[in-house]
């Protein structure tokens, strides 16, 4: 029953996702009067009825299109909508397994909270920067904050006795921890990370990669700390590798083309929120298995 509850808290989090990216106009300062007033359709302009703003349901029914102009509706609606959805539920799910030792009921509710609002606020950053070529400073000035007030939990809760617990990599991060204190591992994170993107900016001249990008990342390295962060950019590369590459073979882009890189970042950071020791287990394997050849 919990999970339901809380796929459907995800889908309506995705429709309200969905207001505020189609709303946001990089060339106006954002504020919450823009997601104001009555949804309406963004060809016609009609008001839409409450059954026409059920998330997921109203566009498998309306068969995706308007149904005052019937034009043809963005699949980022219901994409958002069911990925928020399957996003709280995994959440959930992993904090219920990783993080058992939590004190009580209501700081785990909190944690699992806490992660969905985080997730949310990477969706946003997500999308607006695949349509915009923008991370807003916005954005990553709150997530920078949820870095600091995670870091203070962690400590509060007394995790500096064991630095795994508060990893993502779980038994995996005391291999490549440089300090054992969880503040001085999240102040490296975002250190190394910021510098590092800083570097690239610096070198391609700004071609690379944008001051957005150094700021998220920097971000992302205070929240989730080092090593955490170490694999964060790494797979951030790879998925821009692999996504990209084939897009240039095709000729569907070209070098000199703009592509955003804020959504490889944001892509990795879930990749190793779910799956962070998983991929090292899988990594370390592969590498024992070569070794004994």
């Amino acid at each position: 029953m919990i999970l339901l509850l809380l796929f459907i808290l995800g889908l309506v989090l995705g429709s309200f996702l969905n207001v505020l990216t189609l709303r946001y106009d990089p060339e106006k300062k954002f504020s919450f009067r823009a997601v104001q007033g009555r949804s309406h359709c963004r060809s016609c302009h009609v008001q839409l009825k409450w059954y026409e703003l059920i998330p997921l349901v109203s566009f498998l029914v309306q068969k995706r299109t308007c149904r005052s102009c019937h034009v043809k509706l963005s699949w980022q609606y219901p994409l958002v909508e069911l990925g928020m959805g399957v996003i709280a539920v995994g959440i959930y799910l992993l904090f219920l397994e990783v993080f058992l030792f939590l004190p009580s009921v209501w700081i785990f509710g909190l944690v699992v909270a806490f992660w969905i609002l985080v997730s949310m606020v990477l969706a946003f950053a997500f999308i607006v920067d695949a349509r915009h070529f923008i991370i807003p400073n916005g954005t990553n000035l709150l997530l920078g904050i949820m870095g600091g007030g995670w870091t203070a939990f962690l400590i509060y809760a007394g995790f500096e006795a064991d630095l795994a617990k508060g990893s993502f990599l779980l038994h995996f991060a005391p291999l490549i921890e440089p300090w054992n204190s969880i503040l001085l591992n999240h102040i490296t994170g975002a250190l190394v990370a910021g510098l590092f993107f800083l570097l690239i900016v610096l070198m391609t001249r700004g071609r690379g990669m944008g001051v957005g990008d150094i700021k998220l990342i920097a971000a992302l390295g205070l929240l989730f700390g080092w090593p955490d962060i170490l694999l964060i950019v790494v797979c951030s590369f790879i998925l821009g590798t692999i996504l990209v590459f084939p897009l240039l073979i095709l000729r569907r882009k070209k070098g000199s083309d703009q592509i955003p890189f804020g959504p490889f970042i944001i892509l990795a950071t879930f990749l190793i929120l779910f799956w962070g020791a998983g991929l090292l287990g899988v990594y370390f394997d592969i590498i024992q298995g070569i070794g004994s050849f």
